[in-house]
């Protein structure tokens, strides 16, 4: 049952049903919660009982998507042409909007920065970054249900010397033909964003976290 199914059940609530998150009991029905389970940490007592304070514990590490979520993700990544990155310049936090490409094996996205902009200066070789990706949103729309994907990873440098190099530039000019260009400048400089862990949230209270083996599961061309 879990701690916060135990304690549930002392206050007179339904236990918290198995499964991915939380979830809240009302009007008869289950309605899920995009939250982790509770677990204590501190000091185990002689009792065998813990002391210390209760935290979120994120469960699993995403496997087994449903079609749809499959399908959402896989939607974000190729509807979108842009992103929104965050990496950390000269020790703050910094957001820039970039083109993207996702990468064949769905493990990474492409990206193609000019040295000059200062979201560069942001893109070293193993650093980490964070990215969002989300869908469109409308005036007549619940802010709150706009789907989205926000993960983050490592920076990998994609050096004109390394085998992957063009068939990566490849993959980016045929999303972005005017790019051609920009590949042609030296201050312009091919990224790719290694995917570790993320979240991918389809509505108001639907969320899951994604892990390596998520994105493994999208289709691949």
């Amino acid at each position: 049952m879990g701690e916060f199914g135990v304690r549930n059940s002392k206050l007179g609530m339904p236990p918290i049903p198995p499964g991915r998150g939380m979830g809240a009991h009302t009007g008869g029905a289950w309605h899920h919660l995009a939250v982790s389970p509770l677990r204590r940490t501190g000091t185990e007592t002689s009792t065998g009982t813990k002391t210390g304070l209760l935290q979120w514990e994120p469960v699993g590490q995403g496997a087994g998507m449903k079609p749809e979520e499959r399908d959402l993700l896989e939607e974000l990544f190729t509807a979108n042409r842009v992103l929104s990155l965050g990496v950390m310049v000269d020790g703050r936090p910094h957001v820039g909007l970039l083109p993207f490409v996702v990468a064949d094996d769905r493990q990474s996205v492409l990206v193609h920065a000019s040295q000059l902009a200062r979201h560069s200066r942001g893109l070293q070789p193993g650093s980490p970054f964070s990215i969002l990706i989300h869908a469109a949103d409308h005036p007549d729309a619940d802010p709150l249900q706009v789907t989205r994907v926000s993960i983050s990873g490592i920076i990998q440098l994609v050096a004109q010397a390394d085998a992957d190099y063009e068939a990566s530039r490849d993959t980016f000019i045929d999303r972005f033909p005017s790019s051609e260009l920009t590949f042609t400048l030296g201050d312009f400089n091919l990224y790719r964003l290694h995917f570790e862990r993320g979240r991918l949230v389809s509505g108001f209270a639907r969320a899951i976290t994604l892990g390596p083996e998520s994105f493994a599961e999208l289709p691949q061309p």
